[in-house]
């Protein structure tokens, strides 16, 4: 006999209709509860099953809209941030035990919890606090963007924080550092000309992939956070939220109304999971949320619904993904490095051509006679050799870049960093003699 195949099944819960705007959805860590931030300030708490989705509590936390709401990593906590500059804090019990009226000097937009009693928040202004909700005080100040912090997450260890901002950069800040220390911002991206929404950190910290106004997923590399290394193509409109699946699995929602599976590296839209819709019209998602099953998540509108998405396939699928597709990804990784190598490595040369042409400019013309002419043929030779010996380098590296698209990454990379201390080390000469291909230019 034909051994039985069995196949899990989940049913995704019934749609949730709060009555009023959601500004944020947040899943209990442990226990199937969700909480939502609504326009009124109130915080509703609900319970969800396979069959219903129930209201259990509705909290009045704040006088203006709740814009944010987040349970703490064990779950004894809700936070909630507001529209009047207000952080609120509730136990399991449903009961206020701490409120800091004026947490901040703008409304608060998003918090996120480095531990169980350690709460950062992130108002229209820039500003970032990190409140230490024992002590009812804050522990670290920074304010180095301009305008509203959309995002944050932190690293695995916990140390380093990051967050997009409207005003279109990514801000890096360490943790570690004192609050009166001088600076604690680690790096910051260059402005990108386009508000930035939602970010992830993947790949074991490797690289963080930002959601952009103009529907752009740009990846950076970690350590090297002033410009993206990659970007990946393929939403029509804005990215308002990412979460995290895996180290190469993000889920996107965009302002079109739908929920797409995104791989990195290798970089791809993977799939499109579902829709925020009612009848044929859909709803830009502005936010969406894991539940604690990691099989299923849920996304809010504008129509004051919560939706639930079965993503249990998609996941199973991803999860199962080979060698062979991993092994491309770093492929590509490499390759999309060593076309910023290049770049950088081009605009080296150009920047040490032209502080060698101002040097040689300004000689003094009484220095010379006719005995420096076998002196120039000699240079012109020396120089004639340094240009062809760069010249092979270049193509080397080029050759490099081909490698690491077809295969070998290690070998292409390891061969491209040898060949880039080279030139490094060489004496300047000119690069006007070394055309680069279109395809690497940026």
């Amino acid at each position: 006999t034909w051994g039985a195949m069995t196949e899990t099944v989940y049913i995704e819960p019934p749609a949730f209709d709060a009555r009023e705007h959601i500004f944020d959805v947040a899943f209990h860590p442990f226990e199937d509860f969700a909480a939502l931030a609504l326009v009124s300030g109130e915080t509703k708490l609900i319970k969800y099953s396979t069959e219903e989705v129930v209201e259990v509590a509705t909290l009045r936390s704040h006088k203006s809209s709740c814009r944010t709401a987040l349970f703490s990593p064990q779950g004894n906590f809700l936070a909630s941030g507001s529209r009047d500059k207000s952080i609120s804090l509730v136990n399991t019990d449903g009961e206020l035990v701490l409120r800091l009226r004026k947490a901040h000097s703008a409304p608060i937009n998003t918090l996120h919890f480095l531990d169980e009693h350690l709460l950062v928040a992130g108002d229209d202004s820039g500003a970032v606090k990190v409140w230490d909700l024992r002590a009812s005080s804050a522990v670290y100040e920074v304010s180095e963007q301009t305008e509203t912090v959309t995002d944050m997450k932190t690293n695995s260890e916990g140390n380093i924080l990051l967050t997009t901002s409207a005003d279109g950069t990514l801000a890096v800040y360490d943790l570690r550092r004192s609050n009166t220390a001088k600076t604690k911002l680690m790096g910051r991206s260059d402005c990108l000309e386009e508000d930035l929404l939602s970010l992830a950190l993947v790949r074991g910290d490797r690289n963080v992939v930002v959601g952009s106004q103009e529907g752009v997923l740009y990846v950076f590399k970690w350590g090297f956070f002033g410009d993206c290394v990659d970007r990946i193509l393929g939403h029509p409109s804005a990215i308002e939220t990412i979460v995290k699946i895996d180290d190469n699995t993000i889920l996107t929602g965009s302002e079109d109304g739908f929920i797409r599976g995104v791989s990195i590296y290798p970089n791809r839209v993977d799939a499109v999971l579902g829709h925020h819709a009612e009848g044929e019209e859909n709803f830009p998602i502005t936010k969406l949320a894991v539940a604690r099953q990691k099989t299923m998540i849920a996304s809010i509108s504008h129509d004051s619904r919560v939706k639930f998405h079965d993503v249990s396939k998609f996941i199973a699928r991803r999860s199962g993904v080979g060698r062979d597709e991993l092994a491309a990804g770093e492929e590509e990784e490499a390759a999309a490095e060593a076309k910023v190598t290049l770049k950088e490595t081009g605009t080296r040369a150009v920047e040490e051509e032209t502080k060698g042409n101002s040097d040689d400019g300004f000689e003094d013309e009484d220095s010379e006679d006719m005995d420096d002419d076998s002196d120039d043929e000699d240079d012109e030779d020396d120089e004639d050799e340094e240009v062809s010996s760069k010249r092979k380098l270049n193509a080397e590296l080029l050759r490099g870049i081909q490698k690491a698209k077809k295969g070998n990454s290690r070998t292409a990379d390891r061969k491209l960093k040898e060949n880039y201390r080279r030139v490094q080390n060489m004496k300047s000469v000119s690069y006007t003699h070394l055309t680069l291909p279109t395809i690497y230019s940026v």
